[in-house]
């Protein structure tokens, strides 16, 4: 691997320009005659760019090019290209990228615009929650348990304290904390018990979920304050493809002759 400037694709930590030529301003180098272009490179930097890799190097990326050559010449030569195993997977390999394309095609076909954007963001603040909890709870296992701790509560336990002696779920540790949260965070039966409580009141019977029962305090609450349409952009942009891919998907399905044995 390149220690400096790494690459995802790297193949060796000295890279040496033996039998490569600089040949032609389109073609950047030749491997024992075989040309590399100025389109392999862009193609190259295009996938690295696509990983994230920092720092690209001009100079390392043509020596990787060479390397990968190198490698590949090898393998040809090896008669690698007849092994069925490898056949089958470069087969797949077309099959993704076959797929990859055609749903980056039908996703932004056509383009998606900002007032597509902003009428699916005015959608969400249609719905959007009106307040924020913060909460605590406590989870258990049994309704018998949950009782047990209520008990405990009404005598004068420390909700946080029993929350770590007593909860079996991941925020015993912290005091069964669970910040703040909008109730659509929440599944229905905890959202519906939380929003019932008054500030400092805990549950005066076991919240039954699909997780176990709660016992949930209510600390806090306030106005929910909506993130401006700046902020999810990105993130409306990409509801706006998911929701393309899968009517693009239901179209093929609906148009297809599909046997399942």
């Amino acid at each position: 691997m390149f220690t400096t400037k790494p690459f995802i694709f790297s193949l060796f930590a000295v890279v040496a320009f033996a039998n490569a030529a600089v040949v032609s301003a389109a073609d950047i180098a030749s491997v024992n005659g075989k040309t590399i272009t100025e389109q392999d490179y862009e193609l190259f930097i295009q996938e690295n760019k696509q990983a994230q890799v920092p720092n690209i190097d001009r100079e390392q990326v043509i020596a990787e090019l060479i390397n990968r050559e190198l490698v590949f010449q090898d393998a040809m030569s090896k008669g690698l290209d007849k092994d069925p195993v490898l056949l089958k997977k470069l087969e797949m390999i077309k099959l993704n990228l076959l797929i990859s394309a055609a749903i980056e095609k039908a996703v932004n076909t056509p383009p998606i615009t900002d007032s597509e954007l902003k009428k699916l963001y005015e959608d969400k603040l249609a719905n959007f929650a009106q307040k924020e909890y913060k909460a605590r709870h406590i989870l258990l296992n049994s309704q018998t348990e949950a009782e047990a701790v209520i008990r405990e509560l009404d005598k004068g336990a420390d909700f946080a304290e029993l929350a770590k002696t007593k909860s079996v779920g991941p925020t015993g540790k912290n005091g069964g904390d669970l910040g703040w949260f909008s109730p659509s965070q929440m599944v229905a039966e905890f959202s519906t018990a939380v929003t019932a409580l008054n500030k400092k009141q805990y549950t005066k019977s076991p919240v039954q979920t699909q997780f176990g029962y709660h016992v949930i305090l209510l600390e806090d609450s306030r106005e929910a304050r909506a993130p401006s349409f700046d902020s999810v952009k990105a993130k409306l942009k990409q509801v706006i493809r998911q929701q393309r891919a899968t009517s693009y998907l239901e179209s093929l399905r609906k148009k297809a002759n599909i046997t399942v044995k």
